[in-house]
């Protein structure tokens, strides 16, 4: 992925914004709030849930069984011992009709992921369009082009995705009506709910610099990377931290959507459902958090709410 090309946001129209349904006071209800968030702090400890990894069945003898030896569960998740031939064949060659059992238990048992040219799934759940967790995909062909995911990190294109390689800009609309309306729940928000990873670049979170824990002016921005409904960063020591918003942007624009951590890999542009940012003004004890959002359509930052705490 060439960040340079993918990604182009105007880092200079940050300050300025464009004001679209702001809300004052209040902390909102949904499960996506970049904002200030008193159960999260620098120091806070994140436990991750690893899934465990499928292995090849084992026989009485210590034999590997053969692929086709795997039994479904019913559970809607892949079945341990299965394997998948766009994963693990150098010489695969996509098939609109499936190719083995593997492929079969794809399309027998999510249609609408094999509709959408997904050939190999992971133990990792994602969220689908209609919120549920579903098997993460693997391997995915969008338009004849080959996308590759991994057991952390499966791919996170929606749905709706059209481009895989650039930012989606047709989250923002409900984005903001479900900041600018709280009665809103976050499911009937529309694209908001369709899987994929959101970027979060929050400036001076929870009251960090002011805490005594180490945060100061040149590390009081921290960018997160996180799956969709999960305001946790993906690895524990997924946070990075910068000193203004533009180095965190900056930082983004020279190396793509790389979560911090280990084991984890540059996100596709169109596997971002949300770039959003939240900057802090004002002195201790009054300070203002405006929030925004990124709509890469009209190259624009749309503050979807500010906060005064």
């Amino acid at each position: 992925m060439d960040a340079s090309a993918a990604l182009k946001f105007n880092r200079q129209s940050v300050a300025a914004g464009v004001m679209a349904g702001a809300v004052v006071l209040g902390a909102c209800s949904c499960s996506t709030n970049p904002g200030p968030d008193p159960d999260i702090s620098p120091t806070t400890s994140v436990e991750q849930t690893v899934e465990p990894t499928a292995q090849p069945s084992i026989g009485e003898n210590g034999e590997v069984v053969a692929d086709d030896a795997w039994v479904d569960n019913g559970s809607g998740f892949p079945p341990m011992g299965i394997t998948f031939p766009a994963a693990t064949d150098e010489n695969y060659e996509f098939s609109e009709e499936p190719q083995g059992r593997a492929e079969q238990w794809i399309f027998d048992n999510h249609p609408d992921m094999w509709e959408r040219g997904v050939r190999a799934v992971t133990f990792s759940r994602m969220i689908d369009e209609n919120w549920e967790e579903v098997p993460g995909a693997l391997v995915q062909y969008i338009d004849g082009e080959r996308f590759e995911g991994s057991e952390k990190m499966p791919l996170g294109f929606r749905a709706a995705t059209t481009d895989p390689n650039v930012v989606p800009s047709d989250t923002v609309p409900d984005r903001v009506k479900a900041f600018d309306d709280l009665s809103v729940p976050m499911t009937e928000a529309g694209n908001i709910g369709q899987g994929g990873y959101e970027v979060f670049i929050t400036e001076n979170a929870s009251g960090a610099r002011d805490a005594g824990v180490g945060v100061t002016d040149d590390n009081d921005v921290e960018l997160i990377v996180s799956r969709i409904g999960n305001y946790k960063p993906l690895d524990e020591d997924g946070v990075m931290r910068f000193a203004t918003i533009d180095e965190a942007l900056a930082w983004v624009e020279e190396n793509g959507y790389l979560p911090g951590g280990e084991g984890m890999r540059p996100l596709y542009p169109g596997e971002v459902t949300s770039l959003t940012i939240t900057e802090e003004s004002g002195t201790p004890g009054n300070y203002t958090y405006e929030t925004k959002v990124y709509d890469s359509s009209k190259d624009e930052w749309v503050v979807l709410r500010t906060v005064n705490m």
